[in-house]
């Protein structure tokens, strides 16, 4: 399985944050699905989740601990891995019906490990699961410099079969990217598609970034649907310039055109807010 293939189970999987799971945990058991596919060995990341209980149904605001480590054959639960680290639920303030309601994050060191673990524990039950840390990031990192792409607009909406899967659109398709960047202007760019994101996290996450336009309009706000056609099969060529190997992604540029933080998966307005103003700093 190549990673990008990885990267798409662990997506699929994803979606059983909104929706009942096909399996059922047993013993009171939590199941746990990583909302983050960008680890790198070795460097502190932002590791976002959700929670299943025995039954299939979503665990939300919980208190929930995280151990991070090395999966080692017969080590069971916390054994042998880091932590606890904090993970407070952190709820979306626009989901709409079948999308999640919010979810869990925590601040965690990625193991330098082959397969590492993730044990996870709340009043109501615990569980595992693990994943491959990565060598070496993808995607753009912060202090990258922000590819000065052309961005598909309402003047010029070539390369892809959507221009916004929003409903209603976002209106965040006035200008395009390579435009924001020539003017020197902070920008945030949500790459998202609430109509075929797996997850179902596209939307929620889109909603914060227009609750941060509401909030600061100063900044320019520009939303880039991935794919280029009306499947998940291609990603348009704007996306591609990202390295994004997962959706959604949310990435603020500050007004110098580097990366100054970027989000994978679910994230809030008011993380959003920090980031800018650590930017303009």
């Amino acid at each position: 399985m190549n990673r990008r293939e990885f990267l798409k189970a662990a997506v699929l999987a994803g979606a059983a944050i909104a929706l009942p799971a096909c399996g059922r945990s047993q013993g009171g058991t939590a199941q746990v699905f990583l909302g983050a596919g960008e680890l790198i060995s070795g460097s502190t990341a932002r590791l976002p989740f959700g929670l299943l209980d025995g039954h299939g149904m979503p665990l939300q605001g919980r208190r929930a601990s995280v151990w991070v480590g090395e999966d080692v054959e017969g080590q069971k639960g916390r054994a042998g891995l880091s932590g606890p680290y904090e993970a407070p639920y952190r709820v979306f303030q626009h989901a709409r019906e079948g999308e999640p309601e919010g979810f869990y994050a925590a601040t965690v060191t990625i193991p330098d490990a082959r397969i590492a673990r993730v044990h996870v524990e709340t009043d109501d039950g615990a569980g595992s699961t693990v994943f491959q840390p990565k060598k070496a990031a993808s995607v753009l990192r912060v202090g990258d410099a922000a590819p000065a792409i052309r961005t598909p607009t309402v003047r010029a909406p070539g390369g892809v079969a959507n221009l916004c899967t929003l409903e209603p659109m976002c209106g965040l398709h006035e200008v395009s990217l390579h435009e924001a960047l020539r003017k020197g202007t902070t920008v945030v760019l949500s790459i998202a598609s609430p109509k075929l994101c797996t997850s179902r996290m596209c939307g929620p996450v889109l909603e914060e970034v227009l609750q941060v336009r509401r909030n600061d309009p100063d900044v320019q706000y520009i939303h880039l649907e991935p794919y280029a056609t009306d499947n998940t099969a291609k990603l348009s060529s704007a996306a591609e310039a990202w390295r994004i190997e997962s959706e959604p992604w949310t990435f603020v540029i500050s007004a110098h055109g580097k990366v100054a933080a970027s989000f994978e998966g679910p994230v809030l307005a008011s993380e959003i807010t920090d980031a800018l103003r650590t930017a303009s700093a």
